[in-house]
């Protein structure tokens, strides 16, 4: 359940009780083994943090089988039809998002898209009175000299058309994340309230791949090829390593 509700604190409450458990279980094994040596409690001592330090530095390989995001996104169901639903993309600093349609205003219109530097890289609907986010997401360069980009993965009510291999789904109960077979999240997508989104990602459209992140002085790049991208930051919303307790904004280099 902990799991489930928080992430973070549950992968620190299972570092924490493997620490101390198996911290305890060395010292009272080492203590027994070394009890006439006069050096018995450095050994211990030193054991222990080793052991300790051992379970952080493992802790990456087994965090997948821990903590696992369960279900799907409860979106939430919005009756009062004058409201403003506001979708960010990248860093939410800065001024670039999308407001001006109320929940009455989209149920009446099938589909509306949002733009970025004139291009329609999402589309926002509302189904039974919840919202739904369809774009297309960068799935790779099938002719590099001809630039020309491998079929795009279509989201569509929040659910895949298809789901390359090496590719990772992680969801909560408010957040969406789709990772490629290098680990480089394609699509980030989070209710940060009921009516409030923010979206960070790669995606098709018609002039090429749009990367969306926390990139200062711009919150999206247009390119042919990923090296024209550059660096990529964007806010991991899952637990993929012991610094992401720390820090969960991750830089990556794009390349071909």
């Amino acid at each position: 359940m902990l799991t489930n509700v928080s992430p973070t604190w549950g992968y620190i409450l299972f570092l924490s009780s493997t620490s101390i458990v198996l911290g305890w279980w060395v010292w009272k094994v080492f203590g027994w083994i070394l009890r006439k040596n006069r050096f018995t409690t450095h050994i211990k001592a030193i054991s222990v943090f080793f052991v300790v330090l051992a379970i952080m530095i493992t802790s990456p390989y087994y965090i997948g089988h821990f903590v696992k995001a369960q279900g799907s996104i409860e979106m939430p169901t919005f009756i009062d039809d004058s409201a403003k639903i506001k979708v960010h993309y990248g860093n939410k600093t800065n001024e670039f998002m999308w407001a001006q349609k109320s929940i009455g205003e989209l149920k009446q219109e099938p589909m509306t898209a949002f733009g970025i530097n004139n291009q329609d890289v999402f589309y926002i609907h509302i189904d039974e009175n919840k919202l739904y986010v369809d774009t297309l997401l960068f799935a790779g360069i099938e002719n590099q000299s001809q630039h020309v980009f491998s079929p795009p993965v279509v989201i569509k009510n929040n659910a895949f058309s298809r789901k390359p291999e090496g590719w990772k789904i992680e969801q909560s109960n408010t957040a969406l994340e789709i990772s490629n077979e290098n680990d480089v999240p394609v699509l980030i997508l989070r209710y940060d309230s009921p009516y409030e989104i923010t979206i960070w990602g790669l995606f098709i459209t018609p002039m090429g791949i749009c990367k969306v992140d926390n990139s200062e002085g711009t919150v999206f790049l247009l390119g042919d090829t990923l090296s024209e991208l550059g660096t990529y930051r964007v806010d991991r919303i899952f637990i993929h390593s012991i610094f992401d307790l720390f820090k969960s904004e991750r830089t990556y280099i794009l390349h071909d």
